[in-house]
């Protein structure tokens, strides 16, 4: 499937993409899914579960990415990889469907990357939507727009090096 996304991109067949773990029921000698593993409950045999499934899907986000960066833009210059943003993550931070320090990779898009960053700043009350994320992705993309979804803006020292 990886390979697939790879092709669409250089293809440019699509140019959004979701994955899915791709995880199934016995995958890895484990019997249950992933949603179910994900409501862990600090059970150690399902939060084991959880890392063999997430271990995976970064190895197959690495695979992507190195497939990315070895294929030149031919529209754009660069590698595929300069104008692609790869997010792995998941849609809550813990079982009980809690959004509270929701962990969320990005890679790729020419943004500048090197660093873990928390938003807001962990001694600040005020939660920062992921949508701001996904408004930063889309304005980096090329899109003029000043909103998305639940978003009350753009990330701050998250800012794109200009191709």
């Amino acid at each position: 499937m990886i390979e697939l996304i790879a092709l669409a991109i250089q293809t440019d067949s699509t140019r959004a993409i979701t994955l899915s773990s791709g995880f199934v029921n016995g995958d890895f000698g484990l019997s249950g899914g992933y949603h179910g593993f994900s409501h862990h409950g600090n059970r150690p045999d399902h939060i084991d579960a959880l890392k063999k499934i997430e271990n995976n899907i970064m190895r197959q986000m690495s695979h992507l990415i190195d497939l990315l960066k070895a294929q030149q833009d031919i529209h754009n210059g660069g590698t595929l990889f300069d104008h692609t943003t790869v997010m792995f993550g998941c849609g809550m931070a813990t079982g009980p469907h809690s959004t509270k320090n929701l962990p969320l990779v990005v890679a790729g898009g020419s943004f500048k990357h090197g660093e873990h960053k928390v938003y807001p700043d962990p001694e600040s009350a005020h939660r920062v939507p992921a949508a701001n994320l996904l408004l930063s992705i889309l304005q980096n993309h090329g899109l003029e727009i000043e909103r998305f979804g639940t978003s009350s803006g753009t990330l701050t020292d998250f800012e794109w090096r200009p191709s």
